[in-house]
């Protein structure tokens, strides 16, 4: 069926036979006309969308649709790049001299031949600009935003980078310091053995003495260690008692524990063992419990040393060493795991940057919470072991 067979034909559609046709009539091939003109890419698209929608109209309405599909028209032809002023003529020349019945509809004249049409087309064009400049300055914003984030990024990478370097370079002196040291630490027990020996059984100092050559191999073997972590060797992980291992740190500390500070073990029981290395948290355990002492400064105080398991999903073991202390600043606990940074005028900055190495490599966790005057705890987490 035809396009006219849809609506048949009247008095106002046609007047008598042979008589010309309305001019709605003539939209149809002034339609195809301009789809010969449509250009190809987006703005092409545009265009023959601008008149699929004008033909999607009943034909007695679509003349008077024809002005407002003309307009959209020549939006979508300027935008591909072609000239105001040029698409206009064009199209006022196509109308003029192939379909003037279209011009007995005022508004279609009124948009083929204003004056001010190519003024018209300018102002749109200039609109158009306008919105795509502030589309642009905002898509600028945003890059420039992602670009502030990625520099941000790369000094936190570069500042981490500088770290990583300073405790290679502190593991590398570490290493000749360990190895002096135990050779220092063989004289010391041998030397310890042969007083010993020469003791009757019965003598009080033997007690002593014996704890003295414990302490000499325990700090042997961590020299040895130490020389292990400068080689890139490290101990397997294994299944301990974590309260066991804090009491013996506690133990071999106690005689050095300053009179004014007093050492305050909380060991909570039942908790699972540990996977870890044993003797790498004995250094974590006797740097945190040294590091808090010296907090304390001359001033009487506690430390309380306390074992526990967390509650989270994880229920990691944890191990908790806090003072009553002069605390530290926001600044100042930002900066406590640099390598030689330090607040004392004796101290030497390694502590507490080795304490958080020896987590990181256990995959634990070690939180701080400090206040100016309010004292410091810390708490190292660390994986339990599979209960069989």
């Amino acid at each position: 069926m035809s396009e006219h067979a849809a609506h048949p034909q009247s008095a106002d559609s046609l007047a008598s036979p042979g008589v010309e046709r309305r001019p709605w009539a003539a939209v149809t091939p002034f339609v195809r006309a301009l789809e010969s003109r449509i250009p190809r890419g987006p703005a092409g698209r545009s265009a023959r969308r601008a008149l699929e929608q004008l033909m999607e109209q009943p034909e007695p309405d679509r003349l008077a649709a024809l002005p407002a599909a003309i307009t959209r028209f020549e939006h979508a032809l300027v935008r591909s790049g072609l000239d105001p002023g040029e698409v206009h003529d064009d199209l006022r020349a196509l109308v003029r001299e192939q379909h003037a019945a279209l011009m007995s509809e005022p508004a279609v004249a009124h948009v083929i031949e204003a004056p001010y049409r190519r003024a018209d087309m300018l102002s749109w064009l200039l609109r158009e600009n306008v919105g795509r400049a502030e589309r642009m300055s905002a898509e600028t914003q945003r890059l420039q935003h992602e670009l502030s984030r990625a520099l941000a990024e790369r000094e936190m990478l570069s500042t981490e980078l500088e770290r990583q370097r300073a405790l290679a370079e502190v593991g590398l002196l570490a290493a000749g310091i360990a190895h002096d040291f135990n050779n220092l630490l063989q004289v010391i027990a041998g030397h310890t053995a042969m007083v010993r020996g020469a003791l009757s059984p019965e003598h009080p100092e033997r007690e002593s003495l014996d704890k003295a050559i414990a302490a000499t191999r325990r700090a042997s073997d961590l020299s040895r260690r130490m020389l292990g972590l400068a080689r890139q060797e490290s101990a397997p992980a294994q299944p301990f008692d974590l309260n066991a291992v804090v009491s013996e740190v506690l133990e071999l500390v106690t005689p050095s524990v300053p009179r004014h500070v007093r050492l305050a073990p909380e060991l909570a029981q039942d908790i699972p063992p540990v996977f870890a290395d044993p003797t790498d948290v004995r250094r974590i355990v006797l740097n945190l419990v040294v590091n808090a002492w010296q907090a304390i400064g001359p001033s009487e105080g506690t430390v309380h040393v306390s074992t526990g398991q967390a509650t989270t999903r994880a229920r990691m073991p944890w191990i908790e060493v806090a003072d009553d202390g002069c605390g530290m600043s926001e600044e100042t606990r930002g900066r406590i795991f640099e390598p030689f940074f330090t607040t004392r005028p004796d101290g030497r900055g390694l502590g507490l940057p080795m304490v958080n190495q020896l987590v990181e490599k256990h995959g634990g966790q070690l939180e701080v919470w400090s206040e100016s005057g309010k004292g410091t705890r810390f708490r190292v987490s660390l994986p339990a072991a599979a209960l069989s």
